[in-house]
């Protein structure tokens, strides 16, 4: 029996190309947030720190909404049950994916009644991450957080990855993998094919056109 695991099942059911456009535009994201804020004559620096981590949110959520709708991935938006903002979910086939900043790349994300919500639908992954993939999970079968944090600067991303918290909301039950490690897998295959491609097109035999034609057209 084959086993595929978590990072397999994202390589195969998210769009190629995805990834990478999140992992780009969370590269503009952090410098464009921070300066932005940063130079607003109207803020002095303890409110441009507070107000720092929300208005970076805001483009976040907002690209992270527009990029999965460019890759043709369904939205939906989500409003938390005691107010406040809406959270963007995008739900591509196994699964139901958010965005959430971390303090570090070891840390879990903030307490959030939607994330706690949709953390119930990972009751069944195990400590080792491994699935048979021949048992179909039914679709939004787990429930991921793709958390990004900055590198020792604020002002510049640092890390993104897709996490799994475990059904209560308490710990992960994945820790985040990679976004590098995803778009690595994705690419392998693509990679054999090419390198396939390349091989029977250099194997192929060269035919030389016929000397009497050759001669013939000379002779014309």
């Amino acid at each position: 029996m084959k086993n595929i695991s978590l990072k397999e099942m994202l390589a195969q059911d998210l769009p190629y190309g995805f990834l990478q456009g999140l992992h780009k535009i969370l590269g503009i994201i952090y410098p464009k947030s921070e300066s932005e804020v940063n130079e607003n004559p109207d803020y002095g620096s303890s409110e441009a720190e507070y107000v720092l981590g929300h208005h970076r949110r805001a483009l976040c959520e907002t690209r992270f909404r527009e990029v999965g709708i460019e890759h043709g991935i369904e939205c939906e938006m989500k409003q938390p049950i005691n107010g406040g903002c809406k959270h963007v979910q995008l739900i591509i086939g196994r699964f139901r994916l958010s965005l959430c900043h971390i303090q570090s790349p070891g840390s879990f994300p903030r307490f959030s009644y939607v994330r706690e919500q949709y953390a119930q639908i990972n009751e069944h992954i195990s400590q080792t991450q491994i699935f048979p993939q021949e048992s179909k999970p039914a679709e939004q079968s787990f429930f991921g957080i793709i958390v990004h944090t900055e590198s020792n600067k604020k002002s510049q991303f640092g890390f993104a990855g897709i996490g799994f918290p475990n059904k209560d909301f308490h710990k992960w039950a994945q820790p985040p993998i990679d976004l590098h490690d995803i778009i690595e897998c994705q690419s392998k295959p693509i990679e054999e094919t090419n390198i396939k491609i390349a091989e029977s097109e250099e194997a192929s035999p060269k035919f030389k056109p016929n000397k009497v034609n050759r001669t013939n057209q000379r002779e014309r």
